[in-house]
């Protein structure tokens, strides 16, 4: 997991090996009304998709079962992708969650300057339940809200 260089560090490293109570911190409250904590989640069920099926399909927008199917495509996007801390909102009920390709390792990082990574965004919404929910991932998506 990428996190953001704490307060008091120094700048200009680029993208460096961090503690993982950094990354943990970044993240915020481990609840589903938290889209870097519903990322995560949706992002473990990706990664073992036969045991968290059910879990995934909870933790996907209404009405778009078709678009993710299996999760197979989306498992293949993710591949060894990291999230990046830091989520970008448009609205209240818009959130958009990066996940990157820091390279290999079990190592969590955080950002001190300007990075560029390969990318995809899950893209997620706010529903009536008080959950952040999956509507897609890849490239960016601004989705359609009624």
């Amino acid at each position: 997991m990428s996190a953001h260089r704490p307060e008091g560090h120094s700048e200009g490293h680029g993208l460096i090996p961090a503690p993982d109570e950094w990354a943990i911190d970044a993240v915020g409250p481990q609840e589903p009304s938290n889209p870097a904590y519903v990322a995560i989640m949706w992002s473990n069920g990706l990664r073992d998709r036969s045991n968290y099926l059910t879990a995934l399909r909870v933790l996907s927008a209404k009405g778009r079962e078709a678009y993710w199917g299996d999760f197979s495509e989306a498992a293949r996007r993710l591949g060894n992708k990291d999230q990046a801390t830091g989520v970008q909102f448009e609205g209240d009920r818009v959130a958009y969650v990066r996940f990157v390709d820091a390279g290999p390792g079990e190592t969590s990082l955080y950002v001190d300057g300007p990075v560029l990574l390969p990318s995809h965004v899950l893209t997620l919404v706010f529903e009536e339940d008080g959950w952040w929910h999956a509507y897609s991932f890849g490239d960016y998506c601004q989705p359609l809200l009624s």
